[in-house]
């Protein structure tokens, strides 16, 4: 016996086959789309390197020093391994560079000026050769370190705030500029005065602490104290860095409407003795970069193809939402659509990144949460 189909069904599958046959190619455009615009914004792609002069020879030198220093943003790695790979790239800077310019700027004497030149580097390049050359990739997508510092003077203590203009905090700055780590200062207002004092930074009363770090979402803070001595003219720092990290299970940005002044625990401490500013923001970089990285970075392995579907998609609209924010994620390397039912889109996700992995880092900003028992196939949900 033959099965007849009604007309109302015909039309009812032709239009799902058409909405499905449409959201691929929208899919596929947006994301091409999105890479583009990503190269063009990522601040961690772009890197100022000073030079003596325009010449082709110190350019390729300055290039080669940013590409590393670059590479050194992506992974977390202070010391990018000198494999034959990348050894190649270096022998090459410009393949990796959509444009450089030449720009002017102020010494830290401001009495001259100093020539540096810009490089803006392509973000597809770059994330090729890290793959190729087997290096960890490390979520730009970072959460904040906040940095409570007091410093012990003659005659007072005080908070390095965002407004401060010290040498300690441009060197603190500048230091997290070049390894890529999102930091921020105090904005000692009203409400940061109220919560911490300079006892409470000096002494490492870390409840005052806690409660006022989660304010900036911060996943975990610094705590600094510092003794300065003058010798021959030149100030010299000694103290240490204390690291608090959110405990595991913990996001950062729900901290501050949950009031859990004990959501962060100790998580290293690294003391100086006589380093000038430079060494004294290096250390405190380094000990915060260390920690992220080693969370957030997905480390070089086979790649993968995960199967995950997410619910709460209820028009094109919300599709590409979905995919260009899938897009962002540097170890997501393709994504197909598999399946559309009602609310629910099945994909297939390519990285390197294992699949518990892959799903932690999705939920992690609060846009996707996970549904699904441990047992069954990923199924997230979409919040837009």
């Amino acid at each position: 016996m033959t099965s007849i189909t009604s007309p109302d069904r015909q039309l009812s599958s032709l239009c799902k086959t058409i909405a499905f046959a449409s959201l691929c190619l929208l899919l596929t455009f947006l994301s091409a789309k999105g890479r583009a615009a990503e190269s063009h914004e990522d601040r961690l792609y772009r890197v100022d390197q000073q030079v003596l002069d325009q010449s082709g020879e110190n350019r390729r030198l300055a290039a080669q020093d940013a590409l590393l220093t670059v590479l050194s943003r992506l992974t977390g790695l202070a010391s990018i391994p000198r494999s034959g790979v990348v050894n190649a790239a270096l022998k090459s800077p410009d393949r990796y560079y959509s444009k450089f310019d030449y720009v002017r700027s102020q010494g830290r004497d401001r009495s001259a000026q100093m020539l540096n030149i810009r490089f803006t580097f392509q973000t597809e390049s770059v994330l090729a050769l890290v793959r190729q050359a087997g290096l960890p990739i490390w979520w730009t997508k970072r959460p904040q370190t906040v940095v409570w510092a007091v410093v012990d003077e003659p005659g007072q203590r005080r908070i390095l705030g965002a407004d401060d203009s010290s040498s300690l905090v441009q060197g603190l700055l500048a230091q997290a500029d070049l390894r890529g780590l999102p930091v921020a200062l105090p904005l000692m207002d009203l409400d940061d005065s109220i919560l911490v004092s300079v006892s409470d930074v000096w002494g490492k009363f870390t409840d005052a602490l806690n409660v006022a770090s989660a304010r900036y979402g911060a996943a975990q803070y610094l705590i600094g104290r510092f003794s300065v001595q003058e010798i021959l003219g030149e100030r010299l720092y000694s103290g240490e860095w204390q690291l608090m990290k959110v405990q595991a299970g913990e996001n950062p940005l729900d901290l501050l409407k949950a009031n859990k002044p004990n959501a962060f625990v100790a998580a290293g401490v690294r003391g100086f003795q006589a380093q000038k500013i430079a060494g004294v923001a290096r250390s405190a970089v380094d000990l915060a970069t260390t920690s992220l990285a080693e969370e957030y970075a997905i480390f070089s392995r086979d790649r993968q193809n995960h199967l995950i579907s997410v619910s709460g998609l209820d028009n094109l609209q919300s599709y590409s939402k979905l995919v260009v924010y899938l897009q962002d994620f540097e170890f997501i390397e393709r994504v197909d659509v598999l399946a559309l039912q009602d609310d629910v889109i099945s994909l297939q996700i390519l990285s390197s990144a294992t699949l518990e992995r892959l799903v932690t880092l999705l939920a992690m900003e609060g846009r996707l949460t996970n549904l699904a028992t441990a047992e069954a196939q990923p199924l997230l949900s979409w919040q837009g």
